[in-house]
């Protein structure tokens, strides 16, 4: 979202709109030194461009991440790659290191 102007992306919301899951006080959990450490860790950038701030969604409050746009475009320098649980275990790679992605719409894809 930084790379294309930055946005705010809802907690404990669904892509329908619709509240997702039971309110778990994410706000006071999220800390922004580890948010930025994780942004670190695959792009190689110090970005702290982003706020943490309750909102209200359909009469109940939700935590909401504001995300700065980024001064330059950042790009993934660690894999993304996490574990997949089930009978096998598999590994899935959310993005791929040398990829830039970009906000269009509903939908984050990669740069061409």
């Amino acid at each position: 979202m930084a790379n294309s102007g930055g946005g705010m992306i809802l907690i404990g919301v669904s892509d329908d709109g619709t509240l997702c899951s039971p309110f778990v006080d994410t706000v006071s959990i999220l800390d922004s030194a580890d948010i930025t450490n994780r942004v670190f860790k695959y792009t190689g950038v110090h970005f702290s461009g982003f706020d943490v701030v309750p909102v209200q969604r359909d009469g109940q409050q939700r935590p909401a991440l504001l995300v700065d746009a980024a001064e330059y475009p950042m790009v993934f320098t660690s894999p993304g790659t996490y574990q997949v649980e089930g009978p096998k275990q598999q590994q899935k790679t959310a993005f791929a290191v040398g990829t830039v992605y970009f906000r269009r719409g509903a939908k984050s894809e990669p740069a061409k």
